[in-house]
């Protein structure tokens, strides 16, 4: 039975947006509608810093390999890069016309994918802030990234595919029809033999890839009997699914797709689930300005 450890008002402006821990878990990253990037060590969940240039909220954050430095996305349009001893803004870059919405780093480069509602997945150098690479989408079709290790990228927005692309080159390589309405989430287990996609028509599936080819087969189902935004996170074991619904939050068994545990909360709407590196505790943002904390089984 999850239990709640922490509770921590982190926004001035309501809604805490995006959260992240670093790889050893000491520092949880946090942003919000007040557009600042706030950093909270772990021990007892105290702010160290802020990191402050976004002209909006930053709607995903990503501590680079070594932990020295921070990723953020924003619907101001930019990207920045940040350091985390002192705070500074080392570089920004503007790589779309809209606001953007998913950030992941191109695993085995020094590349990062972003994905905007202006339709497109940029490719960038986060070193040099060029460009390398582009996908034209349509519109909201294209939101929630990920690298299922293949050496393509999965999309899913708005409409009921995911969508999968060459990497860097962004050549169409196929869809699968998975849900009878948008994407709210896409994850990667297994090494990436396993997608994990969340669907707005309040299922979970599984889905796993056929050998070496880029076949997927749906494996397994799980319908959430409950409204929600549907935000989600995979433990570090990748054992564990946690997706946000109204007034709460569902810990899933990824292998049999059960309800392990069901979290519930007065705010409407948490964002931003992020297990922390031991697998035994996750954090969540609120809508009411506040990050929770909880041990979880």
């Amino acid at each position: 039975m999850a239990f709640l450890i922490h509770e921590i008002a982190a926004d001035d402006k309501s809604y805490v947006t995006a959260l992240s821990y670093n790889s050893d878990g000491s520092l949880l990253a946090s942003s919000g509608f007040d557009a600042s990037v706030r950093l909270w060590e772990t021990n007892e969940y105290t702010e160290t810093g802020r990191c402050v240039g976004h002209e909006n909220c930053a709607n995903a954050i990503v501590f680079r390999g070594n932990d020295e430095s921070l990723v953020t996305a924003s619907s101001d349009c930019t990207v920045r890069i940040w350091d985390i001893a002192t705070r500074k803004n080392l570089k920004t870059f503007k790589p779309h016309s809209r606001p953007i919405v998913g950030l992941a780093p191109v695993p085995g480069t020094r590349l990062f994918a972003t994905s905007s509602y202006d339709g497109s997945i940029r490719f960038i150098d986060i070193d040099t802030g060029v460009e390398t690479g582009r996908i034209k989408g349509k519109g909201r079709e294209i939101g929630h990234i990920c690298f299922p290790g293949d050496g393509s990228l999965a999309t899913g927005g708005i409409s009921s595919d995911i969508t999968f692309w060459s990497v860097p080159d962004g050549k169409l390589l196929g869809s699968i029809r998975a849900h009878n309405g948008g994407i709210a989430a896409l994850r990667v287990a297994g090494e990436g033999r396993c997608l994990i996609s969340v669907g707005f028509d309040g299922e979970v599936k599984s889905w796993e890839r056929e050998g070496r080819t880029l076949r997927w087969q749906e494996k397994r189902i799980y319908r959430i009997y409950k409204k929600g935004y549907f935000f989600s996170a995979l433990s570090p074991s990748q054992k564990q699914l946690a997706v946000s619904v109204v007034r709460g939050m569902l810990i899933l068994d990824v292998g049999t797709g059960e309800l392990i545990d069901e979290i519930k909360v007065k705010p409407k709407s948490l964002y931003g689930p992020c297990f922390h590196p031991d697998g035994n505790t996750i954090a969540a943002g609120g809508s009411d300005g506040k990050i929770r904390i909880w041990r979880v089984p």
